[in-house]
């Protein structure tokens, strides 16, 4: 009996009675996918392509079995650098906002010790929420070593609902944009 597009194994797979088979890519002849080269859209990896930048060192334990910083921490250099620039502008916790998404793409690596410079340049910035393109760089690199995404979103703290962006805080934002 074949159940192969059959009503049956449909009901069976929707009742969880039957392991959907797992299908494996056909077998490589040779290198084909490490030996393609990685490549990243230009845009955010040179200095040039961001309105501010924010100094922070690295650290001993930021670094991982690899002899390089690990990759969870270019998440800290991102927070660090987007909260110190708004808190140097005095863009403090009274103005609340989190972070609804994240994104990095990796390069190169970085290694301690060392200092890293984070680019930052807002690419839109809506009623409520303020998208962050960021560039983290080795001290001495004009090329970035990951190039990152970063959306914050102001919300009301007493109707736990986005707020739109208050006119101080667009202000230091729209300095960001390029």
């Amino acid at each position: 009996m074949t159940l192969v597009g059959s009503p049956r194994l449909a009901r069976l797979l929707r009742l969880g009675n039957v392991r959907t088979p797992v299908k494996f890519p056909p077998k490589s002849r040779g290198n084909e996918v490490c030996s393609r080269s990685f490549t990243s859209s230009a845009r955010g990896t040179k200095r040039e392509d961001y309105t501010c930048f924010v100094s922070l060192q690295t650290r001993w334990n930021d670094m991982d079995s690899f002899n390089h910083i690990n990759n969870v921490i270019y998440y800290q250099f991102m927070d660090d650098a987007v909260n110190k620039h708004l808190l140097d502008n005095n863009v403090g916790i009274e103005h609340t906002r989190f972070v609804a998404s994240s994104s990095c793409q990796y390069l190169k690596p970085i290694s301690y010790p060392g200092d890293v410079d984070v680019g930052l340049r807002v690419s839109k910035l809506g009623n409520s929420s303020v998208t962050y393109d960021i560039g983290i760089f080795a001290s001495d690199d004009i090329s970035a070593a990951a190039k990152g995404s970063y959306v914050h979103v102001y919300i009301d703290s007493d109707l736990e609902r986005p707020a739109p962006i208050q006119k101080e805080v667009r202000k230091v934002l729209s300095s960001l944009e390029k």
